[in-house]
């Protein structure tokens, strides 16, 4: 009997199953997948492993095509197809054929597909005899001289750049006149916020992973100077006082929010501060310094790269 898979919505022999050649996942790698155990035709801890799913999904931002229900009943199907019992029931999500491009594609759906591995789980040789291990480091954030396909961190830290320059081009007009303009105000920082402590973060956590890697390194401070210079070219014409150190206190005040999600309050206060231009310190210099939050790529700076930009 032929092996049975899964393949977006149809259970088809394996030898008819084919994933389209412009599929993300065959390009960068962008996509997650879970394995799930199965023993005397039962599976094992599968609502931890959809859990875990619906997290890695979430994480990369592609959407969750099936609720738990609707893999349960895909995963017990597909083992029944194949009359197994004991083995593993592999899945993997990308998120779908698209043109290459790193940025997310705005119409692509999800590719789904699934199979089963008949082996041995209770009595498995490794089970009995035990197996012998070895640790090594972690290296998937710091082989950037090799040219993998594994893209998936380039994937989300140019999407990241993208909305945030996309928030960065949305700042209000602050010369409009009483209500109106607090209110665009308020709406803009408290959207600005959410993105920034959002995406800031694949930056800080892709800078600090490779900090021998000198390009890399500089991501995260490259973010802070571009983000400053695009900010004042808004902010200049939108009626803000000094737009370059008002855009500094700004990134610097988001930075301080990314703990945590800013309040309300945090939001209302700031923007009377900058409707009342109390953003700089005497003789109109940023009333805070930037240093601290440049300090981890300037460390990284000092090794040389090894490496060209991801294309």
């Amino acid at each position: 009997m032929s092996r049975i898979v899964f393949l977006n919505g149809s259970f088809l022999p394996i030898e008819e199953a084919k994933v389209p050649f412009m599929d993300r996942g065959f390009l960068f790698g962008d996509g997650v997948y879970e394995g799930v155990g199965m023993l005397d035709g039962r599976l094992i801890d599968n609502e931890a492993h959809l859990e875990r799913l619906e997290r890695s999904l979430g994480e990369v931002r592609i959407a969750n095509p099936y609720s738990r229900a609707e893999w349960t009943a895909l995963q017990e199907e597909l083992a029944r197809r194949n009359g197994m019992t004991e083995g593993f029931i592999y899945f993997q999500v990308t998120r779908g054929v698209a043109e290459r491009d790193f940025f997310f594609p705005e119409n692509a759906k999800p590719t789904v597909a699934m199979f089963t591995q008949a082996k041995a789980i209770a009595n498995a040789p490794a089970a009995e005899k035990g197996i012998a291990v070895v640790t090594v480091p972690d290296q998937r954030w710091q082989r950037r001289d090799i040219k993998s396909i594994n893209l998936l961190a380039q994937v989300l830290a140019k999407q990241a750049a993208k909305q945030l320059s996309e928030a960065l081009d949305s700042v209000p007009n602050l010369a409009a006149d009483g209500q109106n303009g607090h209110d665009a105000l308020v709406a803009w920082l408290s959207r600005f916020s959410s993105t920034y402590a959002a995406e800031a973060a694949i930056f800080t956590m892709w800078s600090e992973a490779i900090t021998r890697d000198g390009e890399l390194g500089d991501v995260s401070g490259a973010v802070v100077d571009n983000s400053r210079a695009r900010l004042a070219r808004h902010l200049e014409p939108r009626g803000w006082g000094d737009a370059d150190a008002d855009a500094m206190v700004l990134l610097t005040f988001l930075d301080a929010m990314n703990s945590r999600q800013a309040s309300e309050a945090d939001i209302e206060t700031f923007a009377t501060m900058i409707e009342r231009g109390l953003l700089r310190g005497p003789g109109g210099s940023p009333a805070r310094t930037s240093k601290a939050r440049r300090a981890p790529a300037a460390k990284a700076r000092k090794a040389p790269s090894r490496s060209g930009r991801s294309t």
